[in-house]
């Protein structure tokens, strides 16, 4: 896992050596094409970045692990073995955070809307929802249950 990490920060800081700072998203996008980053494009990196201009190339490193994390918590990347038990807490809070306030019982088009963008294990939430033997959930417990219930049939499928 380190090394990985070593990886693409040394790849980031050798291709912006040389570079005046302050720099924008759309030079760091430039300079950085073509890499790619635990498997994802650098530009769909730099997408989940807040902020427009980076001061240093510290600035630059802690921003992209910033928005990879981002990418890890909503599935689409996959995240190492060794943290796979947070992952699971961190992708039923971001769940339970979007249904927060909502009338259930929710069906499975509401579930879609309010979800929607998320993975679980690079699976798109519509397809985990789809897979849920219920047209509807009750509660935010059943929600997670179901959700749990339909994950697991997916993998033992094959299709994660």
């Amino acid at each position: 896992m380190a090394r990985r990490a070593l990886g693409w920060t040394a790849e980031v800081l050798k291709r912006l050596h040389g570079v005046s700072y302050p720099i924008t998203k759309e030079t760091l996008k430039e300079k950085l094409a073509g890499l790619t980053i635990k498997g994802v494009p650098v530009e769909k990196v730099i997408d989940e970045i807040e902020v427009d201009t980076f001061e240093t190339p510290r600035d630059v490193l802690h921003y992209i692990a910033e928005a990879v994390h981002k990418l890890e918590e909503r599935g689409e990347i996959p995240v190492e073995e060794g943290r796979r038990a947070s992952r699971g807490i961190r992708f039923a809070a971001e769940v339970l955070k979007r249904v927060a306030g909502a009338s259930f019982p929710l069906t499975k088009e509401e579930l879609k809307e309010k979800l929607a963008g998320l993975y679980w294990k690079g699976i798109p939430i519509e397809k985990v929802i789809d897979a849920m033997e219920v047209d509807s959930v009750e509660t935010p417990a059943e929600l997670l249950h179901q959700l749990s219930v339909a994950a697991k049939k997916l993998e033992e499928s094959g299709e994660v």
